[in-house]
């Protein structure tokens, strides 16, 4: 089956209308946000500024029953892409000879695709 780049997120769309966050969920990514996974000192290197990004990339119907702040969330989307934007420019300025490895697996991902192959 060929991809279908609209379809996932005409899934997710209709999934956010049934997305129930509880006190179980919202502390489940909340810990997920601020990388409760990690140990102690990458946690608390990197778990702000993750959560800080992670807020700024969801949706309205999951950031306000999650608790993470309508105003948070709007800066944090604003700074996230802001945040993002950085290292995008860097990697523009990558030679292409250094960034040539991942045009080959590009290559080969696309012909995946469009010959209806399994990516992995």
């Amino acid at each position: 089956m060929a991809y279908q780049p609209r379809r996932f997120e005409c899934y997710w769309e209709a999934s956010l209308h049934h997305v129930a966050v509880d006190d179980t969920t919202r502390s489940y990514l909340y810990g997920i946000a601020s990388l409760a996974f990690l140990p102690i000192p990458l946690r608390w290197i990197f778990g702000s500024p993750y959560r800080f990004i992670t807020t700024g990339f969801l949706p309205d119907s999951l950031s306000r029953p999650a608790r993470f702040g309508v105003n948070d969330r709007q800066s944090a989307e604003l700074r996230g892409r802001y945040d993002l934007r950085c290292p995008g420019q860097s990697i523009m300025r990558v030679p292409d000879s250094a960034s040539s490895h991942w045009n080959i697996v590009l290559r080969d991902t696309r012909r995946r695709i469009s010959d209806g192959r399994s990516i992995v």
